[in-house]
């Protein structure tokens, strides 16, 4: 997550990644414990409907509301930018907990209907914001034995993750120039993922 964060140069929203950061701690510990009263199968499929609910949610700014984000008073920006944050960092860090979801799902949406981010900054902020309370998560997991280890399963996931994402911001950073076609991109997978989840 942190080096996706670190390709998309100047874009993360730093008071909104620790916010979001420091309230998903706190509850990503909960989520991964709510995953065992869970069966995969439910787990799926809630993951799936998830997905297909988020998708929309990434085209539906209005364009009033980005007019008004751009009269807000600067006096009241941070109250405006930490309240939507702490809301999204406690669903997020709960759901990443889970359903070992990341950012995508819930925080890059969010962002950009919540808060003045536009899809990159939300991208950015949330590859950032995401890397504690995923940790969070992956620990309460270890501890019950349901992190898979074992033929270098994670270590590998890890570490492809880690190169995918940098490689991925390059590439949205460089050569994807139009925000509208960065969102529609980003729900169309969301969709495809939701449905071959369910």
């Amino acid at each position: 997550g942190f080096a996706g964060a670190l390709s998309y140069d100047g874009q993360v929203q730093w008071l909104d990644a620790a916010t979001i950061a420091a309230t998903g701690m706190v509850t990503a510990g909960l989520g991964a414990r709510s995953a065992s009263a869970l069966s995969a199968k439910a787990l799926k499929r809630v993951l799936g409907v998830l997905m297909l609910v988020v998708a929309p949610a990434v085209h539906i700014k209005p364009e009033v509301l980005q007019q008004q984000q751009k009269e807000e008073d600067q006096g009241n920006i941070t109250c405006q930018r930490v309240a939507p944050a702490l809301g999204i960092g406690m669903c997020s860090g709960y759901l990443a907990g889970l359903l070992g979801v990341g950012g995508g799902v819930l925080v890059v949406p969010a962002l950009t209907l919540l808060t003045p981010c536009n899809h990159y900054e939300a991208l950015a902020t949330s590859l950032c914001a995401m890397v504690l309370p995923a940790a969070s998560g992956t620990l309460t997991h270890f501890r019950a034995g349901n992190v898979a280890l074992r033929g270098g399963i994670a270590p590998s996931l890890a570490v492809g993750a880690c190169l995918g994402a940098y490689a991925g911001g390059q590439l949205a950073q460089n050569y994807i120039h139009d925000e509208t076609t960065m969102r529609w991109g980003f729900s169309t997978l969301l969709v495809a993922l939701g449905l071959r989840t369910l």
